[in-house]
């Protein structure tokens, strides 16, 4: 993990874990709607 996570660490455990694997999701969307097919990590 990044250094600068270390000290929000407390505030990490009072931010729902949705939004981070909502920004995953989007992610990965994205990448698949413009690589298409050339997705290889996902």
């Amino acid at each position: 993990m990044e250094p600068k996570f270390k000290p929000h660490a407390e505030s990490r455990l009072s931010i729902p874990h949705a939004s981070v694997l909502m920004r995953i999701i989007l992610e990965r969307i994205a990448l698949n709607r413009t690589q298409g097919a050339r997705s290889r990590f996902f």
